[in-house]
């Protein structure tokens, strides 16, 4: 990350309104999950459990020292992935990840009483 980004703190509502475009991560699935049947849900299941795996990294973060999350950077890492590389329509399946990880830290941030700010680019 360069340190010429305009970034700033937005709230929860506004995170959300940034990523979700009026629609839902049931919408954004179906924009890059093509794919008919069992080799549907195989292709959903490899990209749930690489989010997974860094929701659980980020989550650990937020409990012992960070303060902010940019779910931008984290999705752009994700999106690297070399599990992900055959998945179709990057556009949508951004926007999966993304919401995807907006909805799980939401969910921690409740459960946990924690507090933390979500940064985002102007």
């Amino acid at each position: 990350m360069s340190g010429s980004d305009d970034k700033c703190q937005v709230t929860p509502e506004e995170q959300h309104a940034i990523f979700a475009a009026g629609k839902t991560m049931k919408d954004y699935l179906a924009g890059w999950n093509m794919r008919i049947g069992s080799a549907a849900l195989e292709n959903k299941r490899i990209v749930d459990d690489v989010i997974d795996e860094k929701l659980e990294a980020l989550q650990r973060g937020l409990k012992t020292r960070a303060s902010s999350v940019d779910i931008k950077e984290h999705t752009d890492y994700l999106m690297r992935s070399p599990r992900l590389k055959e998945v179709k329509n990057r556009d949508a399946l951004a926007s999966y990840i993304s919401l995807y990880l907006f909805h799980g830290l939401e969910e921690f941030r409740k459960a946990n009483r924690l507090k933390f700010s979500y940064i985002a680019r102007k």
